[in-house]
């Protein structure tokens, strides 16, 4: 079985992508529709890495890194954060937050799995 892969993200066609493409490399994907699930997924299943979004209902991106970073079982966990917030600081902000790498969507497919591929394989 591949490297295990937790995409939180709350917009289906967003989840659907991501879980074609992690799929079609050999990871083996979970999925949270919010961040509060998204967090306990984390705590659960200990994945290999997590692709978040910051827009997430229940609690955002950032409050679900602040929580992985201080609970023992999820703090070394790589964190791609994938967002729609491009804003200047957005990335200072998800990178201050316990993110690992910060992508603005639309992101490149090649350049993500990099990223997967730099923390994981």
């Amino acid at each position: 079985m591949g490297k295990r892969v937790l995409s939180i993200e709350d917009n289906s066609a967003n989840r659907k992508i991501i879980f074609d493409l992690l799929n079609s490399q050999g990871y083996e994907v979970l999925e949270a529709t919010d961040g509060k699930k998204g967090l306990e997924q984390a705590k659960k299943e200990k994945p290999d890495l997590v692709l978040m979004d910051i827009q997430l209902p229940e609690m955002d991106g950032y409050q679900v890194l602040k929580a992985m970073r201080e609970c023992d079982s999820t703090k070394k966990i790589p964190v791609v954060v994938l967002s729609s917030y491009a804003m200047p600081g957005d990335r200072d902000k998800g990178l201050e937050a316990g993110c690992n790498e910060y992508l603005t969507k639309p992101y490149n497919f090649k350049i993500l799995l990099e990223k997967i591929k730099k923390y994981i394989g």
